[in-house]
């Protein structure tokens, strides 16, 4: 139990009650920047022309209130955040949750190891073998939880594009608008709204419109995704603080000064609520106006906060091509800043804002994404209910139905939004979803390649021991299955390395030499084509597997896993396991680590220097994948090929993500058919 609780603090974002506070302030700026400015657009969003009964307006108010309290403060901020993931949100969050309790491997290589890592709750590793649930039973359901992952991440993605356009646009709008200050009325109209009487009113006077309006009322509520997805940079605590104390109250206040001024005079729908709203001084106005500006630029980083999570939990799982990751904070290692997707939003939403020129134009757009992911969200949280809670199954169908048939409202009042722009945010996010699910295709097929070509050394090396204990040219290697059992080496039987058909050992030189596998074999397949060319290997032969597992952080103990190959000479079998939100670093540090991890397993190794500190000596061997269609493919899938092969080639290097030296880095290319 006390392993269990030490690696449980690996991702803690801090236990101090000062820091959980400082964090509920931090989080006001970024995780709120959207459902905290949506009050700049909502009522345009509602009504195209002005309202002709007061009882229209009280209802539309009381929409708002109920479906921030039902939707954000509720079910997000009460539930959904319980589902996350040793600290992480958002859809990939809640896929990986769902694969380690089922037992399932992100990249369908299982290893208990990586299980015992993955799962805190031991309980959960012995149920999911004994007793697998209808998500480790079916491949099919495996399949389309993936799918559906993909689409719901792609979604918020693609409403990140417009959520700094419309908040912006809508803000520097206020230039357009000097008028006379909020009169009396706003006490009878909160009175009023917060009665659901005439939240239903509102849909039995309105019928189809008010059903309509939906998309509009949604506008209230787009971040509550962002909210999630941001979970990464805070900690679910200090989310629940500043949402219900700094957050829901103030809306609720806006909203309803808002729906006083639209009650007191309709007409002024035609321009822009939020500033008829304002002070008449201009002093006073020109500050706000200022400040808007200023709070909506802010606001849209909660949605480009969200964005990098994603990126980057996506780039983890083997679904999206890699890019440059930075991390901002050495105490929270959420917090994530990615160069080139945010060179590429600030493009596409300068693009957005020219396109669509007016927040009313965006309000159109807008939504239809949030909407979609906010459903297949519950439907995830609904599982999470049952199979990781515990919970009955028909607290799981109380939970689906009662936010399912909110969020499809919302869905339904959307779609009619698709065709007067709405399909833009869809558009991108079938693109992203195109995107990650080919290369999600094309790696698993690459692992499934190396796997089945992978080498062994028994079929690369004789049998030239120093012993003569034992005659066998056959090399049993411990724990691989590929190599027979057959004449096991005595426990002093030291290999040397002689390749088969040949005289002459191998050259050693002295240093390290590293190859990276990608499948989890002890021997890459790079290593085979680099022996075939070069009759010199370095002195110490480290075959390394970065193993991504299925958590955010992997702690320290945990990191790397160092085996000695059967009785071969100095050579090793690394695995370094990294979580999701961690960086993968093969640098400095690691080689340390790694030769401190050598001389514990393998203290005969006298060749070992102790000063790695200027990386001199270490050579790092990555292979140059280049692929190909299998004869005889059909046509879909010599495109899905080319297509895999494009983002590969214009994805970030190896070497880069590893974070080691180019200068010491050596390419062996090979050919692999898909």
């Amino acid at each position: 139990m006390s392993e269990i609780m030490e690696k449980g603090q690996h991702n803690k974002k801090g236990s101090s009650t000062l820091l959980t506070l400082s964090l509920a302030f931090k989080s006001i700026g970024i995780i709120y920047g959207d459902i905290g400015t949506s009050p700049l657009y909502v009522f345009t969003g509602i009504f195209s022309a002005p309202p002709k009964d007061s009882q229209d307006v009280y209802g539309a108010l009381s929409l708002i209130v109920w479906s921030l309290t039902i939707v954000p403060l509720i079910k997000y901020v009460f539930i959904v955040l319980r589902a996350d993931d040793n600290g992480e949100g958002g859809t990939f969050a809640l896929y990986s949750l769902l694969c380690r309790h089922s037992g399932i491997s992100v990249r369908g290589n299982e290893n208990s190891d990586d299980l015992t890592i993955a799962n805190y709750d031991t309980m959960s590793i012995i149920s999911s073998k004994e007793h697998p649930n209808f998500i480790k039973r079916s491949k099919t359901v495996q399949s389309i939880l993936l799918i559906v992952v993909l689409l719901g991440s792609s979604l918020v993605l693609s409403d990140g594009l417009l959520t700094p356009a419309i908040s912006v646009i809508s803000a520097v709008e206020g230039m357009e608008v000097r008028v006379p200050s909020l009169e009396s009325g706003v006490v009878p109209i909160s009175c009023q709204a917060y009665n659901p009487y005439h939240a239903i009113n509102y849909f039995i006077r309105n019928q189809a419109s008010g059903f309509t309006d939906l998309g509009g009322i949604l506008l209230a509520i787009t971040g509550v995704e962002a909210l999630f997805a941001d979970l990464g940079h805070f900690n679910r605590k200090a989310i629940q603080i500043s949402f219900p104390c700094f957050v829901y109250i103030p809306l609720l206040l806006v909203y309803t000064g808002q729906a006083a001024r639209l009650v007191l005079e309709p007409n002024v729908i035609y321009a822009n609520t939020f500033w008829l709203t304002t002070p008449t001084n201009p002093v006073i106005y020109w500050i706000i106006f200022i400040l808007a500006i200023l709070a909506t630029i802010i606001a849209s980083q909660a949605m480009i906060s969200a964005t990098f999570s994603l990126i980057y939990q996506s780039m983890q799982l083997d679904c999206f091509p890699d890019v440059k990751v930075v991390h901002t904070s050495q105490k929270v290692k959420g917090q994530i800043y990615i160069p080139g997707i945010n060179y590429i939003l600030m493009v596409a939403i300068v693009i957005i804002c020219i396109i669509f020129q007016h927040s009313a134009n965006l309000t159109n757009a807008y939504g239809v994404a949030v909407s979609s992911v906010m459903i297949i969200t519950t439907t995830l949280v609904a599982i999470v209910i049952h199979q990781i809670w515990h919970l009955p199954i028909f607290v799981s169908v109380i939970f689906f139905l009662i936010f399912g048939i909110v969020d499809a409202s919302f869905l339904g009042a959307t779609l009619r939004k698709v065709q007067d722009g709405g399909w833009v945010t869809l558009a991108v996010a079938l693109f992203l979803t195109i995107i990650m699910t080919i290369w999600r295709w094309g790696t698993d097929r690459k692992i499934r390649y190396e796997r089945i070509h992978k080498p062994n050394l028994g079929k690369i090396f004789e049998n030239s021991g120093k012993s003569e204990k034992t005659a066998s040219s056959s090399i049993t290697i411990n724990d691989d299955p590929q190599i027979s059992q057959e004449n096991v080496l005595q426990k002093d039987d030291v290999v040397q390395l002689r390749l088969l058909g040949s005289e002459n050992h191998l050259t050693r030189s002295s240093g390290i030499g590293l190859f990276y596998s990608g499948v989890g074999s002890k021997v890459p397949l790079s290593f085979s084509h680099f022996i075939k060319h070069f009759p010199i290997v370095p002195q110490n032969l480290v075959f390394i597997t970065i193993r991504p597992i299925a958590v955010p952080i992997v702690g320290d103990k945990d990191r790397l896993i160092v085996k000695k190959i059967g009785n071969y000479e100095c050579c090793y079998h690394a695995t370094a396991r990294y979580g999701y939100a961690e960086e993968v670093s093969q640098g400095r540090d690691f080689i340390l680590n790694l030769i401190e991890s050598i001389q514990s397993n393998d203290p005969s190794n006298k060749t070992l220097m102790k000063d790695f500190s200027n990386l001199d000596g270490i050579t790092y061997v990555l292979g140059e994948q280049s692929f190909y269609p299998r004869p005889g493919s059909p046509l879909w899938r010599r495109v899905l090929v080319r297509m895999y092969t494009f983002l590969v080639i214009n994805s970030r290097k190896q070497y880069d993500s590893l974070d080691i030296p180019v200068e010491n880095t050596v390419g062996v290319g090979m050919k692999i058919a898909l």
